[in-house]
């Protein structure tokens, strides 16, 4: 297993793993069996990860890709930061979009 196949992994277990526990919320003893498999999961590949950072390797994920900023955004100055403003905007509209709809 690749270390970034890892890291990938580091991250979608306790993902992975709430939906089974809250799947068992009734099985008190299924909940914990299923914490206990996630929690050594994960522990599991967390040392795996283990000889490669030791060695000097910083296993990384991308896991969200933003666009640079704007060469001409960067030479305006202050029209650079309205661009960020217009940015942040437009990310909160979006959240705000997804929390309307997960709401119902």
């Amino acid at each position: 297993m690749s270390a970034e196949t890892a890291v990938q992994l580091a991250l979608f277990i306790p993902l992975a793993s709430t939906f089974f526990i809250a799947a068992n919320d009734t099985h008190p003893n299924r909940r914990e069996l299923a914490t206990l498999l996630a929690s050594l999961l994960l522990l599991g590949v967390v040392l795996s990860l283990l000889p490669a950072v030791a060695a000097g390797a910083r296993p990384t994920v991308d896991l969200l890709e933003f666009a640079a900023r704007p060469a001409a955004a960067t030479e305006r100055g202050a029209a650079g930061h309205d661009l960020c403003r217009r940015g942040r905007a437009a990310v909160a509209a979006e959240l705000a979009l997804f929390h309307r709809l997960h709401a119902r």
